[in-house]
């Protein structure tokens, strides 16, 4: 759906700079045989140079990241890894990736992009999930540049996220959340300070973080995964 939008944006924005650039060059050399408009002139040039800018900085400069569809193979093989361990643990739990994307050029926010849990039949409501970067535990991770687990089952921890009561019911009963930041890696696979989303584990099951937090298998599986989110992210 992104990259949809982002085709639908640059063939828009391509063919308005060039009908505008020609409209501009008519405009201007038809100014002698009538009395030259700054006002129109100025609008024609405003136009064309936003169009271009918008054109030259989504498709060359600044493209968003997606996960690539060639690394979703690799992606399930490493979530199922994790999947699998935690099932031996007795929990059930699920990793999802969220991607931040741009709306109107400066609104950033998260939107799921991709997930993988080990029981069939489940319905997620937040499946599509999108929310600003200032928000949820995925928020906290953005703006604290680490990762950052949770125990949602301890009532001090209710509101973290800074979700409203109407945002929350969009969501599971989630017991624990435990978000890594996505990086931008350089061409020579090196992290970059420009983080592109965060890959999650979450857990519905009661007890979930204890077993979590205090197995360091666990760490290391969510390591392996944010790197290889990070290079797919990054393509």
């Amino acid at each position: 759906m992104f990259r949809l939008r982002r085709r639908i944006l640059l063939s828009i924005c391509s063919p308005i700079a060039s009908i505008f650039s020609v409209g501009l060059s008519v405009y201007t050399k038809l100014s002698p045989q009538q009395k030259f408009n700054w006002t129109v002139f100025s609008l024609i040039a405003g136009v064309l140079i936003i169009s271009s800018f918008l054109a030259i900085y989504f498709g060359s400069i600044k493209p968003l990241r997606d996960p690539s569809t060639n690394g979703e193979l690799l992606l399930k093989t490493v979530s199922a890894r994790i999947i699998s361990y935690a099932k031996s643990k007795a929990i059930d739990v699920r990793i999802t990736i969220l991607i931040i994307h741009r709306r109107f050029i400066f609104f950033r926010f998260f939107r799921m992009r991709w997930a993988s849990w080990y029981k069939t039949g489940i319905y997620y409501p937040d499946d599509n999930a999108s929310f600003s970067i200032e928000k949820g535990i995925a928020g906290i991770a953005f703006k604290e540049n680490n990762p950052v687990i949770v125990n949602l089952e301890d009532p001090a921890n209710a509101d973290t996220g800074g979700f409203t009561d109407n945002e929350k019911k969009r969501f599971p009963k989630h017991t624990v959340i435990w978000s890594w930041p996505i990086y931008e890696l350089t061409k020579d696979g090196n992290p970059t300070k420009t983080i592109l989303g965060t890959v999650n584990l979450d857990s519905l099951d009661s007890g979930a973080f204890v077993k979590i937090i205090n197995d360091p298998a666990f760490k290391t599986n969510m390591e392996d995964i944010r790197d290889y989110a990070s290079k797919i992210a990054s393509c």
